[in-house]
């Protein structure tokens, strides 16, 4: 095996030469580039970040509401249970129910004596 000798620039020494300058602005304008590719990557990313962290406080907010509503609801919920865990229902609940049932009612009586049976059979009543 024959060893070659190191290749000795023909520059003094301390002195770089042309080769070794071009070499180095490429390296330069690489970096240059890369670094510039990063500072723009960076800005995106904080942006993202402060976009995801505006909406995360949204959510928490959001939440917070829905919470205190849901805790609302079920202290009104536990409000009208009675001594033996019986729903009270309001009166007026009740009537606006017993309304809406004579209202369906009178609907299916108007239905049957007009015997409108293509109605009567596209909602899948018999009668």
């Amino acid at each position: 095996m024959v060893l070659s000798k190191p290749k000795t620039h023909s520059t003094s020494p301390g002195r770089i030469d042309k080769t070794s300058k071009d070499k180095i602005a490429s390296m330069m304008k690489r970096l240059k580039v890369e670094l510039l590719t990063c500072k723009r990557k960076l800005h995106e990313e904080f942006v993202a970040r402060s976009i995801a962290e505006s909406r995360l406080l949204q959510v928490e907010l959001e939440n917070r509401r829905l919470t205190e509503q849901l805790n609302k609801v079920l202290e009104g919920y536990h409000d009208s249970l009675d001594d033996s865990g019986t729903v009270m229902v309001n009166k007026d609940t009740i009537k606006v129910v017993e309304t809406a049932f004579q209202h369906f009612h009178r609907f299916m009586d108007t239905l049957h004596l007009t015997k409108n049976d293509t109605t009567i059979t596209g909602i899948h009543i018999d009668l």
